[in-house]
């Protein structure tokens, strides 16, 4: 079998590209739009792997609905050696609205390499993350990779299946949940009371820990960045995960509100608010 071509959303996480480029593997970005990859752009581009992020999407937020998790499911069942990566992190974090299940968990022919993490649900510091194969894939992955020793000991595999099987994740997320509800509801206030409404516009989700700040200005983004790291303030747009620039995701801020105080909020939108407003 040749070399594989890989499709990755674009925007998408930089941790994705960087992880492929540096295993010298060929991908190519495919456009999302607001329900996920575009599937009539992934069946023109000879792709054989599709990584996807349906859970929730890095950086733009949204969850791939049901109708689009089908026609990716579509598209794998047509190729001979396709498959659907589906990165499943954060997933746990969802507010309201139904959980939509895995793509892997609808698939029948047994396309779905399915990976998760607990960096994001139990500590960072844990390095726990899985990976579920297909039959096929599994007996090769045993074949040619079974020698690799694990990271991560024994004792902490052991001591996370405890703490899954005991009920504890369950009850810790369901903690982490309302704590995230009120953060989201401390952002959102917050920006409403620092910001002016008619230049800068919130953008939230049902899932996740970040939102979007939509900003009207004609200062770039790259300048905008450099004049807040000159206030000592590190920032990100969206535009900076695009592979292919797209000025649709100009002036696109994203916030994270899962360990930021209401102090350094309102510091960092003061500064904001005035660079914006005095440009």
């Amino acid at each position: 079998m040749g070399p594989r071509t890989y499709a990755i959303e674009d925007p998408s996480s930089t941790h994705v590209r960087r992880i492929y480029q540096n295993h010298h593997v060929h991908y190519i970005p495919v456009p999302v739009d607001e329900s996920g990859v575009r599937t009539d752009l992934l069946a023109e581009s000879n792709a054989d792997i599709v990584h996807v992020t349906p859970a929730q999407h890095f950086p733009l937020g949204f969850s791939m609905p049901v109708q689009r998790r089908l026609e990716l499911l579509e598209w794998v069942h047509q190729g001979q050696g396709r498959y659907i990566i589906e990165d499943d992190y954060n997933s746990e974090f969802r507010y309201h609205g139904n959980q939509i299940p895995p793509i892997s968990s609808i698939d029948i022919t047994d396309k779905v390499i399915y990976l998760n993490t607990f960096s994001k649900t139990i500590a960072p510091s844990l390095r726990l993350s899985y990976m579920i194969l297909p039959r096929e894939l599994m007996d090769r992955y045993v074949e040619t990779m079974s020698f690799y020793s694990s990271t991560v000991s024994n004792l902490q595999q052991l001591t996370t299946a405890h703490y899954l099987e005991a009920g504890y994740f369950d009850r810790y997320n369901n903690r982490m949940k309302k704590y995230f509800v009120s953060q989201r509801k401390m952002m959102m206030r917050t920006v409403r009371e620092q910001l002016p409404a008619d230049r800068f516009r919130l953008r939230f989700f049902p899932a996740g820990t970040h939102m979007l700040l939509e900003i009207q200005t004609d200062m770039p983004d790259t300048e905008l960045l450099g004049k807040l790291k000159e206030a000592g303030i590190l920032a990100s747009f969206v535009s900076q995960y695009c592979e292919i620039p797209d000025p649709r995701y100009d002036h696109l801020m994203i916030l994270n509100y899962s360990t930021i105080t209401e102090a350094k909020l309102i510091r960092f939108l003061t500064v904001l608010r005035k660079l914006v407003l005095d440009a």
